[in-house]
């Protein structure tokens, strides 16, 4: 949500964060349709990222691009137009 609130970017989940080991995604088919669902239940306006499972080695991660998007500012629905709006700066929130 906020990639689309801003420039938009590629987020890959499954790879460690400092050292970027790549741990990879247990049940990624189920992992990628549980994000899908998340996004789509938990983000006004709705927002659609493509969402993409990628082999390595023997592992497989998610790579979800995120475009900026016409509709901002998203928002986390639970929290509200108010308080629930993120932007990306760099790599932080």
């Amino acid at each position: 949500m906020a990639f689309a609130n801003t420039a938009g970017g590629i987020v890959v989940i499954g790879v460690e964060d400092g050292s970027k080991n790549v741990r990879g995604v247990p049940d990624v088919l189920a992992s990628e349709e549980k994000l899908a669902n998340l996004v789509s239940d938990s983000i006004r306006p709705r927002l659609i990222p493509d969402i993409e499972v990628v082999p390595w080695r023997n592992l497989n991660v998610l790579a979800v691009q995120v475009y900026p998007s016409n509709t901002r500012p998203h928002y986390l629905e639970r929290l509200g137009p108010e308080d629930g709006v993120f932007i990306r700066v760099g790599s932080t929130n």
